[in-house]
């Protein structure tokens, strides 16, 4: 898996925005208060922190394609 692969896209971004969901929220408060969440916990979250990840490793130059002489 390549660090671009941890790219939003905007497919994500109109599953999982506020704006997927209906005009009128008709759930408990903690259900639409989630929906507020959602983008954040299951899109951003997840493509930070795996980059994050990649770039922490020893290969993490490798990762984005650049290389690193010396270490």
């Amino acid at each position: 898996m390549s660090i671009k692969d941890k790219l939003i896209t905007t497919e994500q971004l109109q599953q999982k925005g506020v704006s997927a969901a209906p005009d009128r929220l008709t759930g408990t408060a903690a259900e639409n208060k989630a929906l507020f969440d959602r983008l954040i916990k299951e899109a951003v979250v997840p493509s930070i922190n795996g980059i994050v990840e990649e770039l922490s490793g020893v290969t993490g130059a490798q990762n984005i394609g650049t290389a690193v002489s010396g270490l």
